[in-house]
C-alpha cells in the first residue's frame, strides 16, 4: 500500500488515504502531498455510521478509483462506491483467505461491479474456483514490484555480528513470527543440515517467546538466531548464503522476491504464489508424492507445505552444489517480471482505465484521484 501511494503521488495523482487512527500513520510520513484521513473506530457492517463515515470522505474527495486493501472492508466500500457513483472500485487480496459463494459476494462483483486485484495467479485461480462471479474481466494479477538493489561488495555484516566465520553457512528467513510462517519447523530442518549451517530470522511477532523456548529446548539454539526487526535489511540479505521460505500460507511472499533480487538461491514451500515465482506450473493438480521430495524450478526449489524433511533435503541439495542458481539469473527474473515500475504501470491502467487507454485521443494525461 505504501509503495503504491508513494508512486501514485510521484506520478502526479491526487491520493487520499483513510486509516484507523493510531495504526500506520507514521509509515506515510515520506509521502508529501498525501491527504490523510483517520477514523477513531470502524463500526460493524450493520452500523449505519460505518457507511456514513466512508460516504462523507467519498463525497469530499470524489475519487476516480477507490482502492480497498482489506477484505473486511470490501462490502462497505463496494456498497458506498456504488451508491455514490465512484467510477472504479478495486478490492485487493494479498494472501489466500476463505471466501464464501454467498449473496454478499454476488452483489459485490455482479451488482456493484467491483474489480479484484491479486498478487499471484495462484490466488486468482483459488478465488475463481470459489466465487463463480469472478472471471478474466474482473480479476487481475499484478505482481508486487521491487527496485533491483545495486550490486554490492561481497560483505557479510551479519556474519560478523553473529561471530560466524566465512566457512560457516548462514540461511536466512524473514517475516512476522507467526504460525503462518512455519518457523516452528526450523529445529527439525536444521537437525538434518550440516553442523556448520546456521539459520537467522529477521522479524518480530506474537510467537517470539514460544519460538525462543522451542529453539533452546531443541539443543540447536546456538545455531538458530532470532534477530528481531532489522533496520538494515540490505545488510541482512547480503550476509546470507541461501534463503528459506517455510510458510504455510502466502499470496506471493515479498521476502522471496527480495531475496532473489539480491541474487540468492532460494527454497520455498508450495505456499500460494511460490510455484509461479520459481518457474513451476502452479496449477499442477498432483504435484507431490511424499513429504521428503522437492521439485526443481527455473529459479529455485519447491517443497510441500509443512514438510521439514523435504525442506532440509532441498537445502542440502543447494549446499552440496547438486543444484545451482546463478546470481544474475535470480536478479534478472525480478528485473524482468517483478519491477516496481512494471507494477505501477499496470496499477495505473487498472485504477484509471479511461485515462490510460492507448486509443484515447488525448493530448495529455489528466490527473485522476485515487
Amino acid at each position: 500500500m505504501h509503495l503504491r501511494v508513494k508512486a501514485m503521488l510521484e506520478r502526479g495523482h491526487q491520493v487520499t488515504l483513510l486509516l484507523l487512527a493510531h495504526t500506520f500513520e507514521a509509515k506515510f510520513n515520506d509521502c508529501p502531498g498525501l491527504a490523510l484521513h483517520t477514523l477513531d473506530h470502524r463500526g460493524s457492517d450493520l452500523n449505519p455510521s460505518t457507511y456514513r463515515d466512508l460516504a462523507s470522505i467519498i463525497r469530499i474527495t470524489r475519487p476516480d478509483c477507490l482502492f480497498v486493501p482489506l477484505k473486511r472492508d470490501w462490502w462497505v466500500a463496494s456498497a458506498c462506491a456504488h451508491w455514490l457513483g465512484v467510477p472504479n472500485t478495486v478490492l485487493y487480496l494479498g494472501i489466500q483467505r476463505r471466501l464464501k459463494a454467498n449473496l454478499k459476494y454476488q452483489l459485490i462483483f455482479q451488482r456493484f461491479k467491483s474489480q479484484l486485484l491479486v498478487n499471484s495467479q495462484a490466488l486468482q485461480q483459488a478465488a475463481a474456483d470459489t466465487l463463480p462471479w469472478l472471471n478474466d474481466t474482473n480479476t487481475h494479477v499484478i505482481y508486487n514490484g521491487f527496485n533491483l538493489p545495486a550490486r554490492q561488495p561481497d560483505d557479510k555484516p551479519l556474519k560478523r555480528q553473529l561471530g560466524l566465520s566465512n566457512d560457516q553457512l548462514l540461511i536466512g528467513c524473514a517475516g512476522r513470527l507467526s504460525h503462518q510462517k512455519g518457523y516452528d519447523l526450523l529445529p527439525a530442518i536444521l537437525d538434518r543440515l550440516p553442523e556448520h549451517v546456521h539459520i537467522a530470522i529477521a522479524g518480530q511477532g506474537e510467537q517470539e517467546t514460544r519460538l525462543r523456548q522451542q529453539f533452546e529446548a531443541s539443543g540447536l539454539g546456538h545455531r538458530l538466531h532470532l534477530l528481531g526487526n532489522q533496520a538494515d535489511m540490505a545488510g541482512f540479505y547480503r550476509s546470507l548464503d541461501l534463503f528459506l521460505l517455510c510458510s504455510r500460507n502466502e499470496g506471493m511472499a515479498n521476502v522471496l522476491n527480495e531475496a532473489m533480487s539480491y541474487g540468492l538461491a532460494v527454497v520455498s514451500t508450495d505456499a500460494p504464489g511460490s510455484a509461479e515465482l520459481l518457474g513451476l506450473n502452479h496449477a499442477s493438480p498432483q504435484r507431490w508424492f511424499d513429504e521428503s521430495s522437492f521439485q526443481v524450478g527455473d529459479y529455485g526449489l519447491l517443497t510441500p507445505i509443512g514438510a521439514p524433511e523435504a525442506l532440509a533435503n532441498a537445502l542440502n541439495a543447494l549446499i552440496s552444489g547438486q543444484h545451482h542458481f546463478p546470481v544474475d539469473l535470480q536478479r534478472q527474473k525480478i528485473q524482468d517480471h517483478h519491477s516496481l515500475t512494471g507494477m505501477m504501470d499496470l496499477t495505473e491502467r487498472l485504477f484509471f482505465p479511461a485515462a490510460t487507454a492507448t486509443d484515447a485521443p488525448q493530448t495529455h494525461r489528466p490527473e485522476p484521484r485515487a
